[in-house]
This record gives C-alpha cells, sequence and structure tokens, in this order.
C-alpha cells in the first residue's frame, strides 16, 4: 500500500504532499490541474517509467516544471508489513538517480536507477510492464480488453502472462530447424556429386605412382655427380683451347684495324708537301690564338656598351610611353572640353540661387501633396472599414450601440460611398498634379547640374593646355636622347661584325696550321702502325696452329652438357610431378575425411532436426498448460470477483473463454449460456466487468501490489452507470483490492472516496 507521496518541481507542482489512505483514493480536479501528473508520479518512483515516456510523448526534461532545473519525488510504500521510501531525482541534461531505504533509513538499492528498478521487482515480484498492463489504466483504457478484437486481446494477455516468449521460442525453433535441414541438404548434394570409393583407389593410385618417381629420382641422383666430373673436365680442355682461338681471332682483327689505319694514312698525306716543322707550326698557332683572344676581348666590350645603351633605350622608351600616354590623356581631356564648350555655346547662365529657391519650393510643394494623398488614402481606407461594419450589423450601431434601421444603415452606407468617391477623385487630381511637379523638378535640377558642370570645367582649360605644352617638349627631349643611343647601338654593331670576320679569318688559319700538324703526326704513325703489323703477323701463324682442334673439343663438351642438363630437367620435373601428386594425393585424403565427416554430421543433424520438432511440440504443450492454468487461476477470481461487485441478477458469471483459439470476454445468462460482453452488456455492465478483469489479473498476477489505478474510468458512462460505479466502490471493490487511486473530474465518485484530494 502507497501511503504517502512529496513532489517538488513535478510537472506543474512546485510543492506538494499528500498522504493516501486504504481503500479508495478520489483524486479531483479540473482539467489542467495536474491529476494524472500524481499517478504518473507515482509509476515513474516505483519503476522509472511510465506510458507517455515509454511511448516518448514525453521526454524526461519535461518531468521538471518549467523554469527549474532538478524534480524530486519520495514515495512512502508498505508491503508485507516492510516499509519502504523510494526517492528518485531528475536534473536537467543530466542522468536521473535514485534510491530505496527501509523505515531506518538503511540504503537498501541505489544511487543507480537500475538498482532500485530491480530491488523492487525482486520484492513486489511485478514488473513494470505487468503494472502498467494490469494495475494501471489510463484514460479511456480501462476497457481496452471489451474494445479490441479477440486476436489483439490474445496477444495482448499472452504478453501480459509472459506466454508470448514459448511462442518465440517454437519459432526459433522451427527457424533453427529450418536451417540445419538446409545444412543437411547441401552436404546431401556434395556426398551425390563424390564417390569415396572411387577417392580411395585414386589416393592408391597416386601412392604408386609416387613410389616409382622417387626410385627413378634415386637413379638420376646417383648419375649426376659422374656427368658433372665430365662436363667440368671438357669445359677446361674447351676453354684453354677457346682462348688461343680468341687470341687468334683478336690478331686477326687487330691486322685489319692497321692495315685500314695505313691505307687512310696513305690516302691523307698522298701528294702533300710540308715546308715546316712541328715546332714552328706550333708557335705559329699560339700566335694566331693570342690575337683571337685579344679580339674577342674587344668584342665584349663592345657587346658591354651595346647592352648599356640597349638598357638605356628601354628606359628612354618607358618614358616616352609614360609622356606619350600622359599627352593623349590631357590631349582627350581638352577635347572634351571642347565638346562642353560647344555644348554649352547657346545655354543661358541663370542665378544658382533662384534655380535653387525654385527647386526647394517644388520639392516642399510635392510633399504636401504626397501627405495630403496618404491622409485621403487612410480616410477611404477608414470609410470602408465603417461600411463591411455596416453591411454585417443586423439592427445595432457599432459606435453608439443604439437600435438601427435598415433605411438609417442603407443611407450610412451610400454616404460612405458619395465620400469615399470624393476623395478618390482628389487624390486623381492629386496624382496629375504631382507628376508635373516632379517633371519640373528633374528640369530644373538638370539644369543646375549642367550650368554647374560647364562653370567648373571651363577653368581646368588653360591648366590643361599648359600640361600638354610641357609633355609634349619633354616628349621631344626623350626622342633626341633615343636617336642618339639607336645611332650608337649601330655603330656598335658595325664594329663587332668587324672584328668577328677578323676571327674568322684567323681561325680559318689556324685550321690550315692544324692540318699541316696532323699530316706530320699522321707520317710519324705510319712507321708505327707498320713495325706492329709485322709483329702481329708472326704471332698470328702461331695461333692458328694451335686452334686448329677447337670445333672438335667443343662438340663434344656440348654433347656433355645436353646430358647433364637432360638429367638436371628430369630430376627437377620428377620433383615437381612428386610434389603435385603428394598435394593430390593430400587433397583427396582431406575430401575422403571431409565426406566421412559429412556423414557423420548429417546423422548429427538429424538428432538436432528430431530435437527440434521434440521441443517445438512440448513448448506447444507447456504453453497450453500454462495458459489453461493461468486462465482458470485469473476465472477463478473472476468468477468470485463478479458474483461480489455485480449488483444484479441479469448474468451469473464472468470469464475468459479461449473457444477456437481466441480470447473472448464472456457473461453467463441465468439459464447457463455464455455470450460475449461487447454484444449484449450496458455500458456500466462492460465497465463493470472490466474492473472485474483488472481485479482479476492483479491479483493473480502481482498479488504483492493489490491496487489499482484509474484515470477517468466513468469519462463514457451515462448516469445510471456511474451510479452502479460508486455503489460497487462502497461496497464491493474493498474487498478484493486494498488500495485504489482513480482520478475524475466527477465529484458524484467522492461519496465512495475512503479519501478525497482535491486539485485547483
Amino acid at each position: 500500500m502507497i501511503s504517502k507521496i512529496e513532489l517538488k518541481n513535478w510537472k506543474k507542482h512546485s510543492e506538494l504532499i499528500i498522504d493516501f489512505n486504504k481503500g479508495s483514493n478520489i483524486i479531483i480536479g479540473n482539467m489542467g490541474s495536474g491529476k494524472t501528473s500524481i499517478l504518473q508520479a507515482i509509476t515513474y518512483c516505483l519503476f522509472g517509467t511510465f506510458s507517455e515516456l515509454k511511448k516518448r510523448d514525453l521526454k524526461v526534461n519535461d518531468l521538471i516544471k518549467k523554469g527549474e532545473t532538478i524534480s524530486e519525488i519520495k514515495l512512502t510504500l508498505k508491503s508485507n508489513n516492510e516499509i519502504f521510501l523510494i526517492s528518485r531525482k531528475v536534473e536537467y541534461d543530466k542522468l536521473s538517480e535514485a534510491t530505496i531505504r527501509d523505515d531506518n533509513s538503511k540504503l537498501l538499492a541505489g544511487p543507480s536507477p537500475t538498482a532500485v528498478n530491480d530491488y523492487i521487482i525482486d520484492k513486489l515480484k511485478i514488473t513494470e510492464d505487468i503494472f502498467l498492463r494490469t494495475i494501471y489504466s489510463v484514460q479511456n483504457e480501462a476497457d481496452i480488453l471489451l474494445r479490441i478484437g479477440p486476436a489483439e486481446r490474445k496477444k495482448q494477455i499472452d504478453e501480459l502472462m509472459n506466454l508470448n516468449q514459448f511462442e518465440i521460442v517454437r519459432k526459433n525453433c522451427v527457424s533453427l530447424s529450418n536451417k540445419l535441414i538446409e545444412r543437411k541438404r547441401g552436404m546431401l548434394s556434395i556426398l551425390n556429386q563424390e564417390n569415396i570409393d572411387s577417392l580411395i583407389e585414386l589416393k592408391s593410385k597416386l601412392s604408386l605412382e609416387i613410389t616409382t618417381l622417387k626410385s627413378e629420382k634415386i637413379k638420376l641422383n646417383k648419375e649426376l655427380p659422374i656427368l658433372e666430373s665430365d662436363e667440368i673436365n671438357k669445359r677446361k680442355n674447351l676453354e684453354n683451347i677457346s682462348i688461343m682461338n680468341s687470341r687468334k681471332n683478336q690478331l686477326v682483327g687487330r691486322q685489319k684495324l692497321l692495315n685500314d689505319k695505313l691505307n687512310e694514312i696513305n690516302l691523307k698525306i698522298a701528294g702533300q708537301n710540308i715546308f715546316k716543322t712541328e715546332s714552328e707550326i706550333n708557335k705559329l698557332i699560339n700566335s694566331l690564338k693570342i690575337k683571337n683572344s685579344s679580339l674577342r676581348d674587344e668584342i665584349k666590350q663592345f657587346k658591354s656598351s651595346k647592352e648599356n645603351f640597349n638598357q638605356d633605350l628601354i628606359i628612354i622608351e618607358k618614358q616616352r610611353g609614360i609622356v606619350e600616354s600622359t599627352t593623349d590623356l590631357v590631349t582627350k581631356e581638352i577635347s572634351s572640353l571642347m565638346e562642353l564648350k560647344l555644348r554649352f555655346k547657346d545655354l543661358q547662365i541663370q542665378d544658382f540661387r533662384d534655380l535653387d529657391l525654385k527647386i526647394n519650393s517644388i520639392k516642399s510643394e510635392i510633399k504636401l501633396k504626397d501627405d495630403l494623398n496618404r491622409d485621403n488614402n487612410a480616410e477611404i481606407n477608414n470609410m470602408r472599414k465603417q461600411m463591411n461594419q455596416l453591411e454585417v450589423i443586423s439592427d445595432i450601431c457599432p459606435l453608439c450601440r443604439h437600435e438601427m434601421s435598415q433605411h438609417s444603415k442603407d443611407q450610412l452606407l451610400s454616404e460612405r460611398k458619395q465620400e469615399i468617391a470624393k476623395l478618390l477623385m482628389e487624390n486623381n487630381d492629386i496624382s496629375t498634379k504631382l507628376q508635373s511637379l516632379t517633371r519640373e523638378q528633374k528640369n530644373l535640377t538638370k539644369s543646375y547640374d549642367e550650368q554647374q558642370e560647364y562653370l567648373s570645367n571651363a577653368e581646368k582649360e588653360s591648366d590643361l593646355n599648359e600640361q600638354r605644352d610641357k609633355s609634349n617638349s619633354e616628349f621631344q627631349s626623350l626622342t633626341d636622347n633615343r636617336n642618339t643611343l639607336l645611332r650608337k647601338l649601330e655603330e656598335s654593331k658595325i664594329k663587332i661584325d668587324k672584328l668577328d670576320s677578323d676571327i674568322s679569318e684567323q681561325s680559318d688559319e689556324i685550321e690550315k696550321l692544324v692540318d699541316s700538324k696532323s699530316l706530320i703526326s699522321l707520317t710519324n704513325n705510319k712507321t708505327n702502325l707498320e713495325d706492329e703489323l709485322a709483329q702481329i703477323k708472326n704471332e698470328l701463324k702461331i695461333a692458328i696452329l694451335e686452334s686448329k682442334n677447337y670445333d672438335s673439343f667443343q662438340k663434344d663438351y656440348e654433347s656433355s652438357l645436353d646430358l647433364l642438363n637432360t638429367v638436371r630437367a628430369n630430376l627437377k620435373s620428377s620433383s615437381v610431378i612428386i610434389l603435385e601428386k603428394r598435394n593430390r594425393e593430400k587433397e583427396i585424403f582431406e575430401k575422403i575425411n571431409n565426406l566421412k565427416k559429412y556423414h557423420k554430421s548429417i546423422k548429427l543433424l538429424d538428432l538436432k532436426v528430431d530435437f527440434l520438432s521434440k521441443l517445438k511440440n512440448a513448448l506447444i504443450d507447456a504453453q497450453e498448460v500454462l495458459r489453461d492454468e493461468l486462465l482458470l487461476a485469473v476465472n477463478e477470481v473472476m468468477s468470485s470477483t463478479w458474483m461480489q461487485i455485480y449488483p444484479y441478477d441479469v448474468w451469473s458469471g464472468l470469464r475468459i473463454s479461449t473457444l477456437n483459439n481466441d480470447y473472448t470476454i464472456q457473461l453467463k445468462e441465468a439459464d447457463g449460456d455464455w455470450v460475449n460482453v461487447s454484444g449484449f452488456a450496458s455500458g456500466g455492465e462492460r465497465m463493470l466487468a472490466s474492473l472485474a478483469v483488472k481485479i482479476s489479473f492483479a491479483r493473480v498476477l502481482a498479488p504483492n501490489l493489490n491496487m489499482l489505478i484509474l484515470d477517468e474510468p466513468t469519462h463514457n458512462l451515462d448516469e445510471i452507470a456511474v451510479r452502479n460505479f460508486i455503489d460497487v466502490l462502497n461496497e464491493k471493490i474493498s474487498e478484493h483490492i486494498d488500495q485504489m487511486f482513480i482520478i475524475t473530474h466527477d465529484e458524484r465518485l467522492a461519496e465512495s472516496a475512503s479519501k478525497v484530494i482535491k486539485l485547483v
């Protein structure tokens, strides 16, 4: 039983303390007084949530009173002779806190909200879901089980009694069984594609082939050292002969090269006469090179001067361009002034003060006309509003609140229309006048601006002429300097060309001297080459005799090498083939083992599928047994409760029927037949039936928290049904429920209350 609740900054309640009594606690108040928030606070304090919070119609921050940052709830609860004080704190944008203490203030759980929730579930043997489905009924949902269809009713009651978990497990069994069967099909498909006996036979054949290849490899390994030794000996002999043969080839090549060089030298010196010695030629060449060096230095100096002239010329050209550009700009501006003079030749200069006074006078008149136009528009809008009011009223004047005849109303409307027409005509005249004044103002302003432009530009003309003359003089001076530099550049070019010609002539002379020097060198080389050629001819005779047996030795060596390479290739090939066959043998071995494993796995899968089938059937049987037992317990309590709370003898019993695998709430007629509540009961009887159902489920599923919470239970009931509900609260409910919390705006329910809490 809940004995007390304390709220601080909870939703709209700043400070609220309520003591609850055993029996019915009626909370009365107008709409918006915070009745429902008290019941929400009870649920939140017990489980840390409530329906609207779970559905996310509200956020946690919405639980705090507007303008505050912290909200606190304290709830005093008595269960099985134990007293618990539950506290919860909600802080804006922070994690909430919760504690639960005994009557000696000893901390039992907290400050973690999850720890407090777990402690309450363990102590009261009730979850938040069962609490919200059995004990707590939000507005318009007290008779929810009567208003929904049989299938949905079955779903909700199964979920309430946790029987839906059996259905979930059963579906998982079917799903898992199907997966196992599919896996078995895959294994059978593989087994059908492979023949294990053929694989075993193939493995034996591969083992025999590997043994044969190993024997051949051993034989080749014995032959290999003998062949390698023979190849080494023959290669050494061939190398010795090859060296001599190579020397012979070198001598032949050198002999040919020397003959070619001697022929080339003979051709070059044929018919040539040399009158100077090599020493005299060297002296002449050095003398000419010194002269060339001096000429090149002179050219370098001229080129440096030429470069300086070019730099000066570039600077002068830039200055000329700047001056020419300035002159062009000044000339253009002078031309513009001349055009202005021609354009203002016949202009009559007026007094600026008279023009300014005229312009200001026109501006003032335009403003007056514009203000009058806006005033008229405002008056027109006001009259139109009055006309609209006159048209919609019946017979009362909107200004003086006196009676008004239809004739007076029509007369007023006619007067307003005439006044509006008059003002509209006046505005039309004002607009015409405004256009005329605007044009006149524009013309006067243009004349004022043109005269001012003419006077200001006339003063510039003499300055511009002086500036143009100065620029022309400067441009002429720069042009003279440029011409001087161009002349100097041309002179430098002529001198450089003359020096280049002299250097070219002397270079030709040097080249002739070098050729003469080359002839002397060629004559000396000829003697040396002839001596070397005689020596090579002697060596070549010896080399030819020693290299005659080279071809036969080479053929013998190549034959030995081919045999050795063949053996090596066979050894390598044997190793590769043995490795491949071993891999194939291993692959077949693994495949045979996998096929054997598949046979075992298929047998194991059959056992698992059989087990899941039996488990599925057992779950169905267990679900039905539990459903029957739970509904039997609920129907027993419901029958007893109905007999005590129903004040008439029309219906002698109430039950939940499971006929056709649907849940139907039925009433028992006096003759013993059962009929559906939704088709035959009145509104009051439906409410009593709903109460009996909720009481029954609460007593069976939540025996440690024997209470009911109803939000506006009489909302849709007529007068007689409300009176019956009050009688039941007064006389019957307290025998079955320890404590009830009812929210209502119907003060008649207070007659049945153990305690009334009235909110304003």
